[in-house]
């Protein structure tokens, strides 16, 4: 995948880690499994604009 989705998927991993979430309590909400989200995580899958809307609040940080 590109550098683009590794970049993204650091990020969204580092936030995640900072709200001390695990993949599965950010997976849930956005209604795919733990194996796809940490495939969003590790720059395999590219994140969707839907997800991208509902990560601040699951994270509760600003997705910028």
């Amino acid at each position: 995948m590109s550098t683009l989705a590794k970049t993204i998927g650091n990020r969204l991993k580092a936030a995640r880690l900072a709200a001390e979430l695990t993949q599965e309590e950010v997976a849930a909400p956005l209604g795919i499994g733990r194996a796809a989200y940490s495939n969003i995580e590790n720059g395999h899958s590219l994140v969707t604009v839907d997800h991208l809307l509902k990560l601040p609040e699951i994270l509760q940080k600003p997705v910028t």
